[in-house]
């Protein structure tokens, strides 16, 4: 219980760093090479415990193929933010799996729950700052509101998009889309 107090108050603090690192435009994107695949493993790694605690399952359905171009420790942000949230709103014996298809020049993410999702009010005022959403989880668990808003700000620093399908008692799925990485790196050969 130490341990899990300690991961999200430090998991809280970080995001408030890297928030207001973004609006004084300290910090930067740096993108490289990432393979999702192995990306999202160490991220289940982290949230194994807290996801042991309500019998959440974890699936990682990502093809080892599937390469992006973005900075890594962002990439990281938003997926620990997305897979935190779906633990947090899915009730115990639940399921929250990592997928991604590609189109010509992006790959698209989505982290889907069997949580208690969302009305359509609540989407509409998701990424927005002026209109704060505190919704418990459903073991009581808190939240800060503030991690959706850094996870839209990363995916955008990083030339994606993010976009969210809920429906009340039926889950939630969010994709967040980034550049291939082969598309990239063939650009650059050709400038």
């Amino acid at each position: 219980m130490i341990n899990e107090s300690a991961v999200k108050c430090h998991t809280l603090t970080e995001n408030l760093l890297n928030w207001s690192l973004l609006q004084s435009g300290t910090k930067k994107a740096f993108p490289e090479k990432i393979i999702m695949n192995k990306t999202i493993d160490d991220v289940f790694d982290l949230l194994k415990n807290q996801s042991a605690l309500k019998k959440i399952e974890l699936v990682n359905s990502v093809s080892p193929e599937c390469e992006i171009y973005a900075d890594s420790r962002m990439t990281v942000s938003i997926l620990l933010n997305l897979i935190t949230n779906g633990i947090k709103f899915t009730p115990n014996n639940g399921k929250i799996e990592v997928s991604a298809t590609r189109s010509d020049s992006y790959w698209h993410v989505s982290v889907s729950d069997t949580g208690i999702g969302m009305e359509q009010d609540e989407i509409n005022n998701l990424f927005r700052i002026d209109k704060k959403i505190y919704n418990l989880g459903t073991e009581d668990e808190p939240g800060s509101g503030y991690g959706l808003l850094l996870t839209k700000e990363f995916v955008e620093n990083n030339n994606g998009t993010i976009i969210v399908a809920s429906e009340k008692n039926k889950g939630t799925v969010f994709t967040f889309s980034f550049p291939v990485y082969k598309s990239i790196a063939s650009e650059q050969i050709k400038d």
